[in-house]
């Protein structure tokens, strides 16, 4: 559990500009041509620091949601396959994802709230921005919107989470599988790293339209026309005003940043993993 939160934190900080600007698509789309001008534009309008916005809250939410869904993974998936088997099948696996991811987020989600309204601020130079930092947000939106103010979207992100949480970690271990058993590679840094890769690649294309819906839905602004009914009525608006391409804005900074945060994630808890095995186990 320890060695999947403080992975999942290096991940998120060598990654976040990659989701920022993912962020920034998928909310003000039209403001940036693409990927790489919407960096740019963010860099020079706001500072560069500006690609790490949300970091703190970010910090939290992979304590908090990458602890926990390995946590339940793990110890679900020891429960499944019980005595003789070596490892759940792939159903079993995309199963154990989809329950893990949604009870993780469910505890998780006041973190992606503020993680995203800090990261989808998009304001002119000099302007005061929505949140002075992660904790000014937090008693802002509980004292503005109640306990319910963290909630906003929770429906949305427990689809989300559930579905990529799924493709990732079931993924992940069947290619795993699948090259140790043809002894394609060893359980090392490079299976590691391709392994991780074709995870992210998997949950952006399984998971990026409910992605952007759970983004447009937290970081909507009550009181202005922006916020959505619920996640039918946002899915309705986006088809109609903008068609079926936009549930893939942000498609290619997405693939990205979650095959980047994956191969970080990854990697860094196959080897903490490893260390802790070998002090206290082994």
């Amino acid at each position: 559990m320890v060695c999947a939160g403080l992975g999942g934190s290096v991940a998120e900080t060598l990654t976040l500009p990659f989701d920022t600007v993912k962020v920034r698509l998928m909310t003000s789309g039209a403001h940036y041509k693409g990927m790489v001008d919407c960096g740019l534009k963010m860099a020079k309008e706001e500072g560069v620091a500006s690609l790490w916005k949300g970091w703190t809250p970010g910090i939290h939410r992979q304590l908090v949601y990458c602890s926990l869904r390995l946590a339940l993974y793990t110890e679900m998936s020891k429960w499944v396959i019980g005595e003789g088997n070596s490892s759940p099948t792939l159903f079993q696996k995309i199963q154990l994802g989809l329950l893990s991811g949604g009870v993780a987020i469910s505890i998780a989600n006041p973190t992606e709230v503020v993680k995203i309204r800090i990261q989808g601020d998009m304001r002119n130079p000099g302007a005061a921005p929505r949140y002075s930092g992660a904790l000014n947000a937090y008693s802002t939106i509980l004292k503005e919107e109640t306990l319910k103010g963290f909630w906003v979207g929770c429906l949305p992100n427990v689809i989300r989470n559930s579905v990529i949480n799924a493709a990732e970690l079931s993924a992940y271990f069947q290619i795993k599988q699948w090259i140790l058993e043809y002894n394609l590679m060893e359980d090392k840094l490079p299976c590691h790293f391709f392994c991780g890769f074709m995870a992210g690649f998997v949950a952006v294309v399984v998971g990026n339209p409910v992605d952007m819906m759970k983004t447009r839905i937290m970081n909507a602004k009550k009181g202005t026309g922006e916020a959505y009914k619920n996640i039918a009525d946002c899915f309705l608006k986006t088809l109609k005003n903008e068609g079926f391409g936009a549930f893939y804005s942000g498609f290619f900074a997405n693939v990205i940043r979650i095959g980047s945060w994956n191969i970080a994630m990854f990697v860094a808890f196959e080897a903490l993993k490893k260390k802790y095995y070998d002090k206290f186990i082994a």
